[in-house]
């Protein structure tokens, strides 16, 4: 297997202290061997924007397979908007995103995954590349020299599968974070999963 992936992007500092970011990618891949077998090529870019306090984002992306010596077509698109808390972990923290299809980075794709997708399901002359939504909000509160933030978050897409989750992260100091949460995802044959989560994290 052979790899080649080129990224741009260069940001442009607005007039109010704004930034805006453009990116732009293209990826190229041979594969041989016993697996998908053949000549690819990728191309994706996007453009973020931050304001002057950096708090308030939005990201859209896009990624297109150009071509593929097989029966493929993939493509994807996404658009999020973020609204960070303040730099002491305290506030609003709100991300809001909808995708068709996967618009992850292009280039990070053909690095590590495989490039091809199905053109149609077998048994369906829909599209693959489903619309899904992503949403998660939570607010930091001080709880003596600690911040607790609750939050919760959801996610939907068209095949009729959720997810829901709720928790809460506590920052203990400057170095260690825990959080707890419980989700339940919902599948499309009407099947339910739940689970509880506790994660840690220490800077070193």
């Amino acid at each position: 297997r052979m790899r080649v992936a080129l990224e741009l992007s260069r940001e442009r500092r607005l007039a109010d202290g704004a930034r805006l970011t453009p990116t732009a990618e293209l990826g190229i891949r041979h594969d041989g061997g016993d697996g998908e077998t053949g000549f690819g090529a990728e191309l994706g870019g996007g453009m973020h924007y931050a304001d002057a306090s950096g708090r308030m984002q939005a990201q859209g992306r896009g990624r297109v397979l150009l071509a593929h010596e097989g029966a493929v077509d993939e493509w994807g698109l996404s658009g999020t908007v973020s609204v960070k808390p303040g730099t002491d972990g305290l506030g609003l923290s709100l991300d809001v995103g909808l995708s068709w299809g996967d618009a992850s980075s292009g280039v990070d794709r053909l690095w590590n995954n495989d490039l091809t997708t199905p053109r149609l399901d077998e048994k369906d002359d829909a599209p693959a590349m489903k619309p899904r939504l992503d949403a998660a909000i939570g607010y930091g509160l001080r709880s003596t020299s600690r911040v607790v933030t609750p939050f919760g978050g959801l996610a939907l897409d068209s095949g009729n599968s959720r997810a829901y989750r709720v928790g809460a992260r506590f920052a203990i100091n400057p170095a260690l974070r825990l959080s707890v949460e419980a989700d339940r995802r919902e599948r499309s044959d009407d099947r339910a999963e739940h689970r509880i989560l506790l994660r840690g994290e220490i800077d070193l």
